[in-house]
């Protein structure tokens, strides 16, 4: 999916620089992950529409808590973003699902390097309705798109 000489600089430049198009690429890569896993999940989940632009300023990280990233040899990165879902669900009601994404990566060897995900979920538009509380979701279908897109960046020519 990348262009090939834009993909080396993408994947291992600041993520400030390669963040905005991963988003832009993202939701292909969320859905397909999706269907690859819709065989073990009922209902089917729906489609991502479409990603936010990335917010970089990073949150203090509890000390001792599970939200704190897993010590790695250099500081890890916080990407912010939220994602916007079509779900649907019988008979013929579709909604949305809005999604906010707290996403750690770390600088490595070729390029950056995903360490863990984590997620809230509600409904869209919000108003009173609540959020669900944050959750690991490294290998849940955003992290795992996350994931495959790192992948590919990181192996295009």
């Amino acid at each position: 999916m990348l262009p090939s000489l834009l993909a080396i600089a993408l994947c291992t430049g600041d993520p400030s620089t390669w963040v905005p198009e991963m988003l832009r690429q993202l939701p292909t890569y969320i859905n397909r992950a999706q269907q690859q896993s819709r065989a073990r999940r009922t209902p089917p989940l729906g489609n991502v529409i479409l990603t936010t632009r990335a917010e970089f300023e990073p949150l203090p990280l509890p000390t001792g808590s599970a939200l704190a990233a897993p010590q790695q040899p250099n500081p890890t990165r916080q990407v912010f973003f939220s994602s916007l879902s079509r779900v649907y669900s019988p008979p013929r009601h579709a909604g949305l699902v809005q999604g906010f994404h707290w996403l750690f990566l770390a600088p490595g060897e070729p390029g950056w390097q995903f360490v863990s995900l984590y997620s809230r979920w509600g409904a869209y538009p919000r108003g009173d309705q609540p959020v669900s509380e944050r959750q690991e979701d490294s290998q849940g279908s955003v992290g795992l798109g996350v994931q495959q897109w790192l992948r590919d960046c990181r192996s295009a020519p």
